[in-house]
């Protein structure tokens, strides 16, 4: 069942609940994760894999990045690793593993479809 928007509870709080009010998803630290299209390129990546290495991660985004930074793996690679993975990671969609070099869906990935396909529908035009 997809999350539900429920009022918060003091009028400054952002919050996104699914049916069960103790699984509450910070909505602030989700659209962070979402703002940069290399965090949403990675969460593309994983919801069609759900475990890559950082350095598959690096490569295939050097591929795959619209449009193209010029940047080489190594270069992607270090952003994946002080910007990218944090920042999801800290909104509960990514956990690193293996030393920080495994990259898995994390515990809340599931909310990331129903936002963007969210977001998707209120600006896509017909």
């Amino acid at each position: 069942m997809p999350p539900v928007a429920s009022p918060p509870a003091h009028p400054i709080e952002s919050c996104f609940c699914d049916q069960d009010a103790e699984q509450r998803i910070d909505v602030d630290r989700v659209l962070t994760a979402l703002a940069h299209r290399r965090r949403r390129a990675i969460l593309g990546l994983l919801d069609q894999r759900p475990e890559w290495t950082r350095a598959e991660l690096a490569l295939t985004l050097v591929d795959v990045e619209e449009p193209p930074e010029r940047l080489d793996e190594a270069q992607v690679e270090t952003s994946l690793v002080h910007r990218h993975l944090s920042t999801l990671e800290s909104a509960r969609r990514v956990i690193e593993g293996g030393g920080g070099t495994i990259v898995r869906r994390g515990e809340d990935f599931g909310v990331v479809r129903a936002m963007v396909d969210a977001a998707t529908s209120v600006t896509r035009r017909e």
